[in-house]
């Protein structure tokens, strides 16, 4: 569950995980892959997605961010535990302040 209104969780899935009534199963690491605005997922994973989540990259069977909404507060889950690590480019900060606001 989420504990704020607003909330990013940054994280690997080791077999399934269930947040809410989000549920990540069928999960591999991807490494590094390039996305929009020149932001880059750095040790990515994909994991399939069931439940009501907007899927922010990727796809149902494949996604490493998504959307959750839960009891009214919103949530981001990134699969990439490095995403705003020292070496990540500063488009990577700018591209979780538009999924925010989005």
């Amino acid at each position: 569950m989420l504990n704020n209104s607003k909330e990013i969780l940054f994280m690997l899935v080791d077999d399934e995980a269930t947040i809410g009534s989000i549920r990540l199963h069928g999960c591999h690491r991807l490494g590094s892959l390039p996305m929009e605005r020149g932001a880059v997922l750095l040790d990515a994973q994909t994991c399939a997605v069931e439940g009501n989540a907007k899927i922010i990259f990727g796809n149902q069977d494949g996604a490493a961010a998504v959307a959750i909404q839960e009891e009214g507060k919103n949530g981001i889950i990134v699969l990439d535990i490095t995403f705003l690590s020292q070496v990540a480019p500063v488009e990577n900060r700018n591209v979780i302040l538009k999924w925010m606001i989005e």
